[in-house]
């Protein structure tokens, strides 16, 4: 009886199972491997999340500081540096970047950037001009005449329409005031051009003559030279006698 008691209980914990030590130890290692796996898969969509915010995260100083900005100021600081742009070129003024700054961005400074670029694209997309930075003015060293590379962050509007709308019946001259002054510009600018980019007062007096302009009423030839050098078209220096 005892025998046969023994016999029945071992079978019967065998058909239950491993003992309760056992099952705690395999309870463990399934615990590690499901942690494991857990944890690749956190590291793996962690990855991925962090692949994704890449592309959309703002990576420079500009896209973080306009970001403090909802998107309709964004639109207006936009639409307004395009309204001060169309503007300074309808006073024939270059636009500089420090105007931008104080009569646009304010305290948003750091949006430069964001906001010009916007800028320019609505300038092209509905204007058909763009923005050209002018290049500093060169300077003389030892004489001579020494061309620099920085740019002066000051603009000018320029035309980028195709060829195909530059026509003449597109702008009524009839009305234009300026048709005079302008054409005058050209010839000055053309005269420039072909003496190798700089002109002395003495040549330029003499084209005058030549093109009979010194005893024209319609023209006060100081005044629209000055005009001329505070619209940016031209640069004028003087001369250092050695």
């Amino acid at each position: 009886m005892g025998l046969g008691n023994r016999r029945n209980r071992s079978e019967d914990e065998a058909e239950a199972g491993p003992s309760r030590p056992t099952r705690r130890i395999a309870l463990r290692d399934e615990g590690a491997r499901n942690v494991q796996k857990r944890r690749r898969r956190d590291e793996e969509e962690t990855e991925e999340s962090s692949n994704e915010g890449s592309v959309t995260q703002p990576s420079t100083t500009a896209e973080k500081a306009a970001l403090k900005l909802t998107a309709e100021e964004l639109e207006r600081k936009v639409k307004d540096v395009v309204r001060l742009a169309l503007f300074s070129e309808l006073r024939k003024q270059p636009l500089k970047r420090e105007d931008i700054t104080k009569k646009v961005l304010h305290e948003h400074s750091r949006t430069y950037q964001v906001v010009f670029d916007k800028a320019q694209e609505l300038l092209v997309d509905v204007f058909g001009m763009s923005l050209a930075e002018l290049p500093l003015r060169e300077k003389k060293a030892g004489g001579s005449r020494k061309p620099t590379q920085s740019y002066s962050t000051k603009y000018v509007l320029k035309n980028i329409l195709p060829q195909d709308y530059r026509e003449i019946g597109i702008i009524s001259w009839e009305k234009n005031n300026e048709i005079e002054s302008m054409g005058l510009l050209t010839v000055i600018l053309s005269l420039i051009h072909v003496n190798g980019k700089v002109l002395s007062d003495e040549q330029l007096a003499h084209y005058y003559r030549r093109l009979y302009l010194t005893d024209n009423d319609k023209f006060d030839l100081e005044k629209l030279l000055s005009t001329f050098v505070k619209q940016g078209y031209l640069d004028k220096q003087k001369n250092e006698q050695i």
